[in-house]
């Protein structure tokens, strides 16, 4: 099955964490868009992924750019504390 969800990351800013945990974990698939169709609809735009410093064999963290250039990362310290050493090395 194939779905589109449209979440308003305003609202929800630490959605993208938790997709990316179910993408790692093998619950969902996430297909890759161009960075300009992003841009232009609003979506987050890759800029850097990070390893684990506790896991390197572990989970990616992704950092990503909003429109409003803010920058998320999927670790779990931005999703408790909405900022992270991920994000601080990307400004």
């Amino acid at each position: 099955m194939e779905y589109i969800i449209k979440v308003d990351t305003e609202k929800y800013p630490n959605i993208l964490t938790i997709l990316d945990s179910l993408k790692q974990a093998g619950f969902i698939s996430l297909e890759p868009r161009s960075e300009v169709v992003a841009a232009a609809r609003g979506c987050p735009v890759f800029v850097r992924d990070f390893s684990s410093k506790t896991n390197p064999k572990g989970p990616r963290h992704c950092v990503r750019r909003r429109s409003d250039d803010m920058l998320i990362c999927s670790c779990k310290g931005y999703y408790y504390r909405n900022d992270c050493r991920h994000v601080e090395l990307c400004r």
